[in-house]
């Protein structure tokens, strides 16, 4: 065999390895639905849920950062309903279904900006409290790309809370998230 068609083959084969191995790695997280490591960025895992084990029919991608025992922050991309949320996870877990919350970047606590935000579970079961926009507006991603330090306050039975999260990595995240979004 010729060098140069050694070297297509390898490359062929090694290409189709990485989606053979995310195949082969879906893990049924509920009835029909299969959540398949899409990428890695430093911290920062993408994750597509998808309704068959090959990936190819996406439900929704997220990416996650997990920060500490049940704290975590989630960026999500919902493409049949052109949704984009992000959200955290920590005492909101306490809460029932809607809580208000002010949310801030880097140390800029008085350019907060306060939401509602609303309790959802995703399809492997982890919890998250969610704020949810249009999925690709401009700009809408440009503050967690640029900001170091994501951070939310809120209450839970009378007591306040702040949650902090490094945003490290996450435009990588995030160019990921929004390729998985896209199908690709």
């Amino acid at each position: 065999m010729k060098p140069v068609l050694s070297l297509l083959l390898a490359s062929v084969v090694l290409t189709a390895l990485p989606a053979l191995k995310a195949a082969a790695e879906a893990n049924e997280v509920a009835p029909g639905v299969f959540q398949i490591e899409y990428a890695k960025s430093g911290d920062w895992t993408v994750y597509r849920f998808a309704a068959d084990k090959s990936g190819q029919k996406t439900l929704r991608c997220s990416a996650v950062k997990i920060t500490g025992s049940e704290l975590g922050l989630r960026f999500a991309i919902d493409p049949a309903a052109k949704a984009f949320t992000y959200g955290f996870m920590g005492r909101s877990s306490a809460v029932k279904q809607t809580l208000p919350v002010t949310f801030w970047f880097d140390n800029d606590r008085a350019a907060g900006t306060s939401v509602k935000a609303v309790l959802s579970k995703d399809f492997d079961g982890s919890e998250w409290l969610g704020i949810a926009g249009p999925s690709e507006p401009p700009g809408i991603d440009a503050p967690f790309k640029t900001a170091k330090k994501f951070s939310a306050a809120y209450q839970v039975d009378g007591r306040s809370y702040v949650e902090s999260f490094p945003l490290a990595g996450s435009d990588a995240a995030l160019k990921a998230l929004f390729d998985c979004g896209r199908g690709q």
